[in-house]
Parts: structure tokens; sequence; C-alpha cells
């Protein structure tokens, strides 16, 4: 039996890292359900990204099924994801083996993210190399998700 979303209830929360809102929303209208913005008892399912915060916590005391934006992708077969930076804060950190520090900036620039030099708890990524040290335990720390140089060039598709 396919998982369908006809006639569900849907709300999406926290910072979205593979798509955007929009992509997210358009999906779930065309298959039926319906999007809102605040969860309640009648919400059926939250798609969370990092950082959910309050309306997550809200979904779990209510016993709402939630998942993962990844997990969202996955289960309604949604192949090949397109990973957006639009309006993430992206710090990068350690020694890169593959490409320069600038030439990654450029792209995150172009793919609509900014980029920082320390991490904050307002950071939404971090991309490390080797002997990333204190920013990346620090984002560790924080529960910021980190991604490695390697598999930051594999998941945009970029040439190394």
């Amino acid at each position: 039996m396919t998982e369908t979303l006809e006639g569900k209830s849907v709300v999406i929360t926290g910072k979205l890292l593979i798509g955007t809102r929009a992509e997210i929303e358009s999906f779930i209208v065309g298959e039926g359900g319906q999007t809102r913005t605040s969860v309640t008892k009648k919400t059926d399912l939250v798609i969370f990204g990092e950082k959910a915060g309050s309306k997550l916590a809200k979904a779990q005391e209510l016993g709402i099924q939630t998942i993962s934006e990844e997990d969202f992708y996955k289960r309604f077969g949604l192949d090949d994801p397109v990973y957006s930076l639009e309006g993430l804060s992206v710090v990068i950190t350690g020694k890169l083996l593959i490409g320069t520090r600038a030439e990654i900036e450029s792209f995150i620039l172009d793919e609509g993210g900014q980029t920082r030099t320390s991490v904050t708890k307002k950071t939404d990524l971090v991309v490390f190399g080797e002997k990333a040290g204190s920013k990346l335990t620090k984002a560790q720390e924080l529960g910021i998700q980190t991604i490695s140089e390697e598999d930051f060039y594999k998941r945009f598709g970029l040439d190394s």
C-alpha cells in the first residue's frame, strides 16, 4: 500500500536544506493534501527541518506524526532531491583538499546563501575539511548540521 497525503493536514517547520518550502507545499497540494502554518489537534503530519522548535515540540506533545525533511523525500519517492542553500548561513572550516574556500563561498553566495566566519546558534550548516577543530566541535555541540567537503561537492553536483 502506497502512503498518501490525500486529505491530510500538513505543517512544515524549521530550516529546509534539501528543497524549498514552496516545492514541498506544491507537492502536498498536488497529492490532495493541505498545508497549514500552525500545529493543532487536526494536524496529521509535521515535516521538520533544522531548528524546528516549538511547532515540532507541540506536534510531539499531541502525538502527531513527525518526519524529517530527508525522510519525507524518501518516503514519498521524490528521487534526486534538489538541495537548497537559499537563505542559509554557512561556515566553512578546516583544510580543504578538493576545492578552494573561495570556490565554495562563491557557490554558496550564487545559490542564495550567506557565508560566515564564526559558528553561532544562527548558523545553519558547517562545511568542514581536515583538522576542522573548534568550529566543528561547536557546531556539533549546538546541533548544527555539518557536512564534509567531499559530501558537499557530491550533494551539490560540483565537479571536483
